[in-house]
């Protein structure tokens, strides 16, 4: 054996020695043997589990759910435009049911003004064949539809008497700086 090898076997003997775990229940005692090598098996595994334990945390702080443990940087990049492509969609959605809602609202108020005009229109034509009502309205007979008004109709206003309103402040006592 070499230097470096006799070393290293001291060092594991040093570590791991033979070890033996008694336990003692209902006044009988047993003991389990566990040998260097066991113990060096279950040492590495722990370490390992421990260091994979620390890679997981230290990559999800750092990268977050989409680190490098997720895929590599293309499939990221993928992951980021799809996920603006689906927002971008839910947007054109709304967008597009907005529009659709605001149409129907403009159509059904463009069909009320419509009905409306034309019901004036007819009023009008209606009226406008009637001689009596020209006239009665003219006259001023007490009919509450003018369909000829003119400023003589109007009602004359008297104005307000204008009282001014006077005031005096009392400044006696007062300091003027």
């Amino acid at each position: 054996m070499t230097k470096w090898s006799a070393n290293v076997k001291a060092a594991f003997d040093r570590a791991f020695p033979e070890r033996q775990i008694y336990h003692r229940s209902g006044g009988t005692v047993r003991y389990i043997s566990v040998s260097p090598w066991q113990q060096a098996i279950i040492a590495a595994g722990a370490a390992a589990l421990a260091g994979w334990t620390l890679f997981v945390t230290g990559s999800y702080v750092l990268g977050g759910p989409t680190s490098t443990i997720a895929g590599n940087p293309d499939d990221r990049e993928l992951a980021k435009y799809e996920r603006w492509v689906q927002e971008l969609r839910a947007k054109d959605a709304l967008s597009r049911s907005l529009l659709e809602e605001r149409t129907d609202a403009f159509q059904k108020e463009t069909a009320e003004w419509e009905d409306r005009q034309k019901a004036l229109e007819e009023l009008f034509d209606k009226l406008k064949g009637d001689e009596n009502l020209e006239v009665s309205a003219l006259k001023g007979d007490g009919t509450s539809l003018l369909v000829k008004a003119s400023i003589e109709e109007a009602d004359n206003r008297q104005s307000r008497n204008y009282q001014p309103i006077t005031a005096s402040f009392d400044m006696s006592g007062t300091r003027v700086s």
